[in-house]
């Protein structure tokens, strides 16, 4: 019969974890695939959404780590896909101590999606405005505050967005408008 003691954690502890992402360093980031099938030519239709959803994994290598963020975004009417963009980017980190699936599960909803959202907001932003689209700057990913519900947009030229994404959730996708301030305080 098994124990308490014979079960394998399923989380480390926070004193695990920050001792593990102390002694890490990001060495290199780098677009390690991409793929772009854009449905709807060089116009995009008023009140489309962008839906993103995210995978993780990861790799021992010589000096660390290597873990790579999967992003699937697509972008939609209520009845049409208009894009659907795949890539993911590869993160290599420097560690003294062994990645484990364990760690990597905490480090796949922590760390590393906060180390690759700015490379997708880049990509989707300049990848857009080439498909003669305009441009979406997608919102920080912020992790310990709650993820608001996509918010429509107020007007014909403005594009609205969750002050906090979440690799999985939406955001609308229209024309740009000013930036609204987030109504959730930083985490403390």
């Amino acid at each position: 019969m098994l124990d308490e003691h014979d079960l394998a954690p399923t989380e480390p502890s926070a004193e695990e974890y920050a001792a593990f992402i102390g002694q890490i360093e990001l060495e290199q980031i780098w677009l390690r695939s991409a793929r772009i099938d854009n449905r709807a030519g060089a116009t995009i239709p008023d009140r489309a959404t962008i839906g993103i959803e995210g995978t993780a994994d990861w790799a021992a290598t010589a000096s660390g780590f290597r873990a790579t963020q999967h992003y699937q975004v697509r972008v939609r009417t209520a009845d049409l896909t208009l894009a659907e963009i795949d890539l993911a980017f590869s993160l290599n980190f420097a560690s003294a101590a062994p990645m484990t699936e364990v760690i990597f599960a905490a480090f796949a909803e922590i760390n590393l999606p906060v180390n690759a959202w700015p490379y997708l907001r880049e990509f989707l932003a300049t990848t857009m405005g080439r498909m003669g689209w305009t441009a979406v700057t997608l919102p920080t990913y912020k992790v310990g505050t709650p993820s608001p519900s996509p918010v429509p947009p107020d007007d014909k030229s403005g594009a609205s967005a969750p002050a906090t994404p979440k690799v999985a959730s939406t955001a609308r996708a229209t024309k740009p408008r000013k930036a609204k301030k987030a109504s959730s305080p930083p985490p403390g």
